[in-house]
């Protein structure tokens, strides 16, 4: 049996699975409550498995990637048009 360690959804930190931390069903860890607390996760409002949820899995907020692609979706570029415009811009 191994230790798995993982990084705070909110602060960042390296926490591992046997010591105390908080997650979400939708996959997001936190190091301790408060960092989930900031996150949106809440016992109060539960998913169909009567487990906590957090800002994510309630679609109240997304991640960066998520919204970035959507934006590039928009913009009508690929990530290689942003990329060549993002360093034309840096010279």
């Amino acid at each position: 049996m191994g230790v798995d360690f993982y990084a705070c959804n909110y602060c960042g930190e390296t926490f591992c699975d046997v010591g105390d931390f908080v997650s979400c069903d939708c996959g997001n860890k936190w190091c301790c409550e408060e960092c989930a607390k900031e996150e949106g996760f809440t016992e109060e409002i539960k998913n169909e498995y009567g487990e906590g949820t957090c800002k994510y899995c309630r679609e109240e907020d997304f991640i960066d990637s998520e919204l970035l692609e959507y934006a590039l979706v928009g913009l009508k570029l690929t990530r290689e048009e942003l990329i060549t415009m993002y360093k034309s811009e840096k010279e």
